[in-house]
């Protein structure tokens, strides 16, 4: 009877209205994304990303490289859930689930690698703080899809991976929040990342379940605990370290590394009693521990038992005597107990076990201070100098540097450590006046004469900086980096010849894979008009600096210039969408190919990284801007070249430039303004061939011959084909020839020709003068071809017998000429 009754109940009970979107929800979720209102997730994108919906998954595919994008589930809030979502990698990457999500800015997220890895990090108004860095799962390596499993009650996270704890962790930065697919693109463009099944449990009992069956049950992974106990120490979270570690070493037969690393966690917590106890602990599990019996030595300084420390030291000779830390401990102890020399000798010890620890050096010469000896404390000083600033410890550095001047050493060799600490620290100016004091007595050592060299060649000074880098490189022609700034220096200041050749090659033989020693080879073969070679030299130099733009734009321009335009469009892939250069370098490649609303996208992109990398003054700006009104210019877009030809001047009064702004111009038809630009070319660089030619067709043109012939002669030292083409048009633009019918003889007039008088001419003509043209036939004949046919005493015609006269203009003007 009670079953009827609750049937009948059920029947006639109502389903209670769906809640509205954004509350918090209490419910189990399947996700159905074969139908696009169930899917639940936004499916909106942009030119970064898109979100792809297929029959039984959801896709991210992240366009460029770098990029961290999702898509958000925007049904309702989640607070406390049981999560199960399977993804799957088809390319290198991350991808994973973010988590109460306040809004864009405040969130956390979970993600996994296509590697194996797991990390959890929070982000709260924009700024991330990671909770627990990248952890390696073993059992996921390989794999092409995780099954990712997050429980999240209040403040605390556990995730498992396959079916396996992964880690745990506590974090209250957001409470409650929506949920979203995310996914992480490393260094590849258009890859692809699915979520092919996604399970929200929400349900309050259902949750807490979960949760301790996780949490309590599985949890017992120590191999994987010891993993996340590791990076949380290595990335400074050390309470967190401390309690996976507790948990290790209160596990049944501890180990000693758990041990150990427990004690470095109580220590790096300053709770050094317990540290104490923890590293005994060690100690009897591992007596030969070195790790461990370091620490408890480093322990009983930090304590200040120093006779004990000191006693012990001594009585452990052999691990003395390989351990410099060990014995710099045993100078602290001399030194706490006033006994300089013993602990001089001790930190001496040290710093010749470990000379890249200038502190054991430092402490000696304090010892040695102490104990009266000043020369022997200069030494260890210096040393201590010297160290401080191959570590970049500047202020340190400048301390030893004082200390050494209060003991009245060398005061030259002072001056080169004191020149080379203003230029670390960026005081160029006192840098560049100890430098000149040191040049001055010729006292420059190969490091001050580098760094002089650089100071000077850094102000355009390239002249005065070569003899600076070429002493560097004679005083210490071991040294690849001085090879190679001699090499770039000669480079950039067109001297390739012997001088050059020779830096170079050393530079290649000291450092063989210095990547950017590789890159100056290569351009100093593609400027020797060898693509192919430079191309290998690019190549290398690229996988010798993974990252750098440089060799990547260098390897595309000697791509093109062999035609393998695709080759060169490849090679920019990884940062033309990111580097304003690389950008620029596809627009000339696109040009190359007669790509022109390609190369105009890209030369625009170009303008837009370099406005946003704050290089919008730089001469690189004025240059992207200049091929970009160079393309629009071919494709007849006379407006849109005119601005940006405009805008690069605004920068940069460039010749390219000017020049072709003088072709706008000339195209709309404002020669003035076209003949004005010409000319400031001209004046920018005198003696040019571009701007030659363009000047003399110019005034072809606008049939100013006097000008465009001399602009062509010229023009004739630096193209002697164009320069003939323009005179021979200057010629038949200026000068008619006419010819004797009979002999041929040549002869020329001024064209157009004006007026010439009709007064008789008198005196003996010349055999190669005109005798006139026959006003019948129009044939003209010479005296010479005319004499032979003289009808009483008048010149005809040999063709028709008719009486030749001089009533064209032109062979009157030649006549005359004769007679002149």
């Amino acid at each position: 009877m009670l079953l009827m009754i609750r049937l009948m109940r059920s029947l006639f009970k109502k389903t209670p209205p769906p809640l509205p979107l954004g509350s918090l929800a209490q419910e189990l979720w399947h996700t159905r994304f074969n139908r696009k209102n169930a899917c639940g997730f936004s499916l909106e994108g942009d030119a970064r990303y898109s979100v792809e919906l297929g029959e039984s998954s959801l896709a991210l595919l992240l366009n460029r490289a770098r990029l961290f994008a999702w898509t958000e589930l925007r049904r309702y809030r989640y607070a406390d859930a049981s999560i199960d979502a399977e993804l799957e990698f088809s390319s290198p990457g991350a991808a994973g689930l973010i988590l109460r999500m306040a809004d864009d800015n405040s969130f956390v997220y979970i993600l996994a690698s296509s590697s194996g890895a797991l990390r959890m990090d929070a982000v709260f108004n924009g700024e991330p703080r990671p909770i627990v860095p990248w952890i390696r799962c073993p059992w996921l390596e390989g794999a092409s899809s995780i099954v990712l499993t997050v429980v999240m009650r209040g403040g605390r996270y556990i995730v498992l991976a396959n079916g396996r704890w992964a880690f745990e962790a506590d974090d209250d930065t957001v409470e409650s929040g929506s949920l979203a697919f995310a996914a992480q693109a490393y260094e590849h463009e258009n890859t692809r990342f699915a979520l092919k099944s996604l399970r929200i449990e929400a349900r309050p009992l259902e949750v807490e379940v979960d949760f301790v069956r996780f949490g309590r049950v599985l949890a017992r992974d120590l191999a994987q605990r010891r993993r996340l106990a590791e990076v949380l120490f290595e990335a400074g979270d050390y309470l967190p370290a401390l309690i996976h570690a507790r948990k290790l070493t209160e596990a049944a037969n501890p180990a000693a590394p758990d041990v150990f690393l427990e004690a470095e966690c109580l220590l790096r917590l300053d709770m050094r009693a317990e540290a104490a106890a923890a590293l005994e602990r060690c100690l009897a599990l591992a007596p030969d521990m070195n790790e461990a019996r370091e620490e408890r030595y480093n322990l009983l300084y930090l304590n200040g038992d120093y006779l004990q420390l000191r006693e012990e030291l001594l009585a452990d000779a052999v691990r003395l005597d390989d351990s410099p830390r060990l014995l710099n401990l045993l100078g602290h102890a001399h030194y706490n107990l006033g006994a300089w020399i013993p602990a001089a000798e001790a930190y001496g010890r040290a710093a010749a076990g470990d000379p890249a620890m200038p502190i054991y050096a430092l402490n000696a010469a304090r010892s040695l201070d102490k104990a009266g000896m000043s020369v022997d404390a200069a030494g260890s000083w210096l040393q201590a100098a010297l160290g401080f600033f191959e570590q970049s410890a500047w202020d340190d550095a400048a301390a030893c540097s004082a200390r050494l001047r209060e003991l009245k050493y060398d005061a030259k060799a002072l001056d080169s450590l004191d020149a080379r600490l203003a230029y670390a620290r960026g005081d160029l100016k006192d840098a560049e006046l100890l430098f000149a004091k040191l040049a001055k007595k010729k006292a420059l050592d190969a490091p001050c004469a580098y760094l002089y060299g650089l100071l000077r060649s850094a102000r355009g000074e390239r002249d005065e900086a070569l003899p600076l880098f070429r002493r560097a490189l004679e005083l210490d022609n071991d040294e690849a980096l001085y090879a190679y700034r001699l090499a770039e220096t000669l480079f950039l200041a067109g001297d390739t010849g012997r001088d050059f050749e020779t830096a170079l090659a050393t530079a290649l033989r000291l450092a063989p894979q210095d990547g950017w020693t590789l890159n100056l080879a290569g351009q100093a073969e593609l400027a020797a008009c060898r693509p192919a070679e430079a191309e290998a030299y690019f190549a290398a130099a690229e996988a010798a600096l993974p990252g750098s733009p440089e060799p990547a734009l260098n390897r595309s321009e000697a791509l093109l210039r062999q035609g393998r335009f695709e080759e060169a469009l490849a090679a920019l892939r990884p940062y033309a969408e990111s580097q304003a250069a690389a950008a620029n370098q596809k627009g000339n490649v696109l040009a190359a190919m007669d790509r022109l609303e390609d190369a105009v996208a890209s030369y625009g992109e170009a303008v837009a990284l370099a406005g946003r990398k704050g290089e919008a003054t730089r001469a690189p700006l004025a240059d992207y801007l200049c091929n970009l009104g160079d393309a629009a210019l071919r494709l007849g877009r006379l407006a849109d070249a005119e601005t940006a030809l405009r805008r690069s001047l605004e920068l940069n009064e460039d010749r390219r430039a000017l020049l072709l702004m003088g072709d706008v111009a000339q195209e709309l038809g404002d020669l003035v303004r076209a003949e004005l630009a010409y000319r400031a070319a001209l004046r920018a660089q005198e003696d040019n061939g571009d701007t030659l030619l363009r000047l003399a067709r110019h005034y072809l043109g606008r049939q100013r011959y006097d000008d465009a012939k001399r602009y062509a002669e010229q023009l004739s030292e630096f193209s002697p084909d164009s320069a003939r083409l323009i005179l021979d048009a200057v010629y038949a633009a200026t000068t008619e020839e006419l010819r004797c019918s009979r002999c041929e003889r040549l002869w020329t007039c001024p064209k157009p020709l004006g007026p010439v008088p009709r007064a008789t001419l008198r005196g003996e003509p010349s055999g190669d003068s005109p005798a006139g043209s026959c006003p019948a036939c129009g044939a003209a004949y010479c005296v010479s071809c005319a004499s032979e046919g003289l009808q009483d005493g008048r010149f005809v015609c040999l063709s028709c017998g008719a009486r030749l006269n001089l009533n064209d203009d032109r062979l009157r003007w030649i006549a005359r000429s004769y007679l002149r």
